[in-house]
């Protein structure tokens, strides 16, 4: 054999596969390098969905509390306005409506009163002005009777026509508002509510994808 082909068999010798020994390959390592990273991000998947969570109940809570209070206030409006066109206001009218009966009764008795003492006097020998100071007693008394029944029989007028309209009118006013409140409150508080689940299910498939990457990294 020549000395050029022996050289060319020591090389092939040394060619990997080709016979002798090759370098062992350097062993996986045992711990994934990104295995900190993966257990970071669990457990922050893991506190997002907590707070998610959380935020859900806190959310429920409130809303159930806003409702509650929201209804006992449409409901107290509601009693106050049923309270006041049934009850209240007929009250109301038939004590004005009384006062002025009071002042009519007045004004009758305040005639009579006049009458009598013009019969009293009528040929009477009684110097003139001591009759004249007492009948004209009399009658500013029927007088000062007949303002007092103008006026009630005014504010029987104002109260029915005006002021009792008005006042049911706020009330139904303000019981309509309490309705419309509790309402819009209700629905926002339902598009909160899903906004809080919808936020909770994405924090959950994370905190899923975040252990399913850690238990196999092929996964990720």
């Amino acid at each position: 054999m020549t000395h050029a082909l022996r050289l060319s068999l020591f090389g092939l010798l040394l060619l990997p596969g080709c016979g002798g020994s090759s370098p062992a390959a350097a062993p996986k390592s045992a711990a994934d390098p990104q295995a900190p990273q993966a257990r970071l991000a669990l457990d922050i998947a893991r506190q997002s969905a907590d707070l998610a969570e959380a935020e859900l109940r806190v959310q429920e809570q409130e809303s159930q509390a806003v409702a509650g209070r929201l209804k006992r206030e449409f409901e107290l409006a509601t009693a106050k306005l049923v309270q006041f066109r049934e009850v209240e206001s007929s009250r109301r009218l038939k004590d004005s409506e009384l006062e002025a009966l009071r002042a009519r009764d007045q004004i009758d008795d305040a005639r009579e009163e006049l009458d009598q003492l013009e019969k009293l006097y009528r040929g009477n020998e009684l110097a003139d002005s001591t009759k004249e100071i007492v009948l004209k007693r009399g009658r500013r008394g029927l007088e000062r009777a007949q303002t007092v029944l103008a006026l009630k029989e005014l504010q029987v007028k104002t109260l029915k026509d005006d002021l009792l309209p008005a006042e049911l009118a706020r009330m139904q006013l303000d019981a309509d508002q309490k309705k419309d409140e509790m309402e819009r409150a209700a629905r926002g508080a339902e598009i909160q509510l899903r906004q809080k689940k919808v936020a909770l299910a994405r924090a959950q498939a994370e905190l899923q994808k975040a252990t399913a990457a850690l238990s196999d990294p092929e996964k990720k």
